[in-house]
């Protein structure tokens, strides 16, 4: 009985000496991966800011162009129209633009709603991981991870369309196009199929695609000689 109770508390010290000593292990390891943790937090919200100010810019400068053209023909129709109208077109426009806000920002916020809510749930769960040292990803391997997307999606895949400048979108100096008709705010362009053996049936009716504003042009022409531009697929 004695014997056994004496193996018993070998085994009962060897145990707590092993977590002792795995204890230490983590907490010697513990600042180089909190270093490890910041750096990648830093460098995702440089990243984040950069994109941000970058879509705004992008934002920015057709509608301050539009802005411009707006403001000229207000400054021309405030001669020839009466005040009472004008000040009901500008209500009629302020409730345009408040439905258009309502209609974006509902799943815009919804989506924000739902990526925080998984964004936490695995936050806590690396946490977890992290702290009592269980295998599966750690609070590091997450910060690293959202890192390495955010700088995917800022950089990286802006710097692939670069590189593929010449194939991707509209070049309207390639003779793939033909200019139809401009005004102040557009220019109207007819798109030729890129297949040659393809003639233009003259009888037919023309399809007029207007470019979403936010996205741009050139989503519409992706990449026309692989057959995936959906302005291409109608030539």
């Amino acid at each position: 009985m004695e014997n056994d109770s004496l193996e018993y508390l070998k085994k009962l010290n060897n145990g707590s000496s092993d977590v002792m000593a795995n204890y230490q292990q983590k907490m010697v390891k513990l600042p180089a991966d909190l270093l490890e943790l910041v750096l990648h937090s830093l460098d995702a919200q440089q990243v984040y800011w950069l994109g941000i100010l970058s879509y705004f810019n992008e934002f920015s400068t057709p509608f301050w162009t539009s802005l411009n053209s707006f403001l000229t023909k207000e400054k021309e129709k405030i001669r020839e129209v009466n005040l009472l109208e004008t000040m009901h077109d500008y209500i009629e426009l302020y409730k345009f633009n408040i439905q258009i806000a309502e209609k974006g920002a509902g799943p815009s916020i919804s989506g924000l709603q739902d990526f925080h809510k998984s964004q936490t749930e695995k936050f806590m769960e690396a946490f977890i991981h992290f702290l009592f040292n269980i295998d599966g990803e750690n609070i590091k391997d997450v910060s690293k991870s959202n890192a390495q997307t955010l700088n995917n999606l800022v950089q990286a895949f802006p710097q692939a369309i670069k590189d593929i400048k010449k194939e991707f979108g509209f070049h309207f100096d390639d003779g793939g196009y033909a200019k139809i008709a401009e005004t102040d705010r557009f220019t109207l362009y007819q798109v030729f199929s890129r297949n040659k053996k393809i003639k233009v049936r003259t009888e037919a009716k023309p399809i007029m695609i207007v470019h979403p504003y936010v996205l741009g042009a050139n989503i519409l022409g992706f990449l026309p000689d692989e057959k995936k531009s959906y302005a291409h697929a109608f030539a």
